[in-house]
């Protein structure tokens, strides 16, 4: 698929949005994205501008929640203006329960 860059811009180019996912190879983006959210979280957001959504699924025996937090505030990434049309970040949170097991996600975008 190549870099993910190169997929931004030409999804952009051709009039697209797009969702990445943020893993470790971006270095300091990865990192960046990771100590934003890590300090927003912290006081709940406070003086953060954001969007939030949260969902509850009980299926197959188990049951997920979902939280989901997304921002434009970019100021704190280094180099952003290389990912063209990048305008927010977000973050998951999966939360499962099955029987007495839960397990807790994280997903940075």
């Amino acid at each position: 698929m190549g870099c993910q860059r190169d997929t931004a811009a030409q999804i952009i180019d051709q009039e697209g949005d797009y969702v990445l996912g943020l893993k470790g190879n971006q270095g300091q983006l990865h990192e960046a994205v990771e100590d934003f959210f890590t300090t927003a979280t912290c006081p709940a957001f406070a003086g953060v501008m954001h969007d939030y959504k949260e969902e509850a699924d009980k299926d197959h025996g188990r049951l997920e929640q979902r939280r989901y937090w997304i921002t434009e505030d970019l100021r704190t990434l280094p180099n952003s203006q290389n990912w063209k049309g990048l305008r927010s970040i977000g973050m998951v949170e999966r939360a499962c329960w099955q029987g007495e097991t839960q397990t807790l996600d994280f997903t940075k975008r």
